[in-house]
């Protein structure tokens, strides 16, 4: 029986789940297949239908975050030491190429070592972002589970990933990152951006394939699009709160979002918002949601879904707007690849890259340019023509689904 480990799933975030769930379908295709699923809070996928019905093996990061309390001083302790002692002392021996994890092995969640260890090859998917963005150097969970798994397995693929910005302070950190990616089975890129990226470390071509963003691939589960112009009046909206904003640029943000809300249903729209997170997670774009609701002067007009959907009945669910506006970069993948018309707010340079595969790069506005003004003139444009946006849109998600597939099963035939 040949046996797979998928990395770096990160539990809480609905477009984080949605890429999960396109692997975990792909791979329940292949009878005799053993599947673990490395994830930062296995109670968030212990009752999803696909995980039971696949017997698909739960185990944690192998920088064990599950149950982490912040209230305990213990928690913090056992983070410190992985940050300043475990870390390094992996980074040290990739440098080295010293393969196995040496007395590093008591650093490891033993569970994810197992899986580690006896997996024929292991697919890294996300947290899907690898950056020094949002970890300094790299120093987090993210990199020390590749680090591990590369030491023990070196049949490690990057599926569909977004690699950058990385600004390395720390060149040993930046050196074992341009090892691993060299000496890995393959790199499956998702965006332009990243190309460069690996321009910059000198990563070898040969190890690159483009491809695009998995999510899409799940547009080949969907059976009937319906015109924009043929569905109801919602307007759907998912916001963007995963960085912090200082107290001033935060109350900006929600305020134009409210404009923004209130001008839509000045134009006889309902607006309902999508939080991308689900219930309980550590980042709640719930109370970011709800500070923007308290200033819409007709809130009868708002809808929140408070339900935790699953991954297909989110997308359905936007399939039935009638245009959508994505903040966080998985809401736009969303209403793309059902065929809604996608207002792009780019916070990053990969989601006008995403626009710019279906010829939309236009429908994108900067962050920092972000106003009522700019959105009535996107939005306006758009309008007229949402019948034929939906429709490109549906199309060339329809036919980047096939490539996705026909991607990822090529890593699939070389190792089943």
């Amino acid at each position: 029986m040949k046996t797979v480990t998928i990395i770096n799933q990160y539990s809480g975030n609905k477009g984080d789940r949605a890429v999960c769930f396109y692997i975990l379908n792909e791979l329940s295709k292949y009878s005799g297949l053993k599947v673990y699923l490395s994830t930062n809070d296995r109670k968030n996928w212990k009752n999803e239908r696909i995980i039971i019905k696949n017997r698909i093996c739960l185990v944690p990061w192998g920088w064990n975050v599950e149950g982490f309390n912040p209230k305990k001083r213990l928690d913090w302790e056992k983070r410190r030491i992985l940050r300043i002692v475990g870390f390094p002392f992996f980074i040290n021996r990739i440098l080295k190429m010293k393969k196995g994890l040496g007395i590093g092995r008591f650093f490891v969640n033993k569970e994810f070592y197992q899986a580690i260890k006896t997996s024929d090859f292991v697919i890294s998917t996300g947290g899907h972002h690898l950056t020094t963005r949002f970890a300094p150097d790299l120093v987090g969970e993210i990199f020390f589970d590749i680090c591990v798994a590369w030491l023990l397995n070196p049949r490690i693929y990057f599926w569909s990933q977004t690699f950058g910005p990385f600004n390395f302070v720390n060149r040993k950190n930046k050196n074992a990152l341009q090892i691993i990616l060299n000496n890995s089975a393959g790199i499956f890129v998702r965006d332009l951006n990243s190309i460069e990226e690996f321009k910059n470390l000198m990563i070898d071509s040969i190890k690159l394939s483009r491809t695009f963003e998995s999510v899409i691939g799940l547009n080949s589960l969907i059976n009937n699009f319906i015109p924009p112009s043929k569905r109801d009046n919602i307007i759907g909206i998912t916001i963007y709160n995963a960085e912090y904003r200082p107290s001033k640029e935060y109350t900006a943000y929600i305020e134009t979002m409210a404009e923004i809300t209130d001008w839509l249903i000045e134009e006889k729209f309902t607006v309902k918002f999508f939080p991308h997170e689900i219930i309980g997670s550590v980042i709640n774009d719930r109370d970011c949601i709800n500070d923007i609701i308290a200033l819409v002067k007709n809130r009868k007009l708002v809808l929140l879904e408070n339900k935790d959907l699953s991954t297909i009945e989110h997308l359905s669910d936007i399939g039935h707007c009638r245009m959508f506006i994505g903040h966080k970069t998985h809401s736009v993948i969303f209403a793309l690849t059902v065929g809604t018309p996608i207002i792009a707010i780019s916070y990053h340079p990969k989601t006008r890259d995403f626009l710019k595969q279906y010829s939309l790069e236009g429908n994108a506005i900067p962050e920092n340019e972000l106003s009522l003004r700019t959105f009535k003139m996107v939005f306006n444009k758009m309008n007229s023509i949402i019948d034929d946006i939906g429709i490109i849109q549906f199309e060339r998600s329809r036919e980047i689904a096939r490539i996705i597939s026909d991607d990822f099963n090529k890593i699939l035939k070389v190792n089943i």
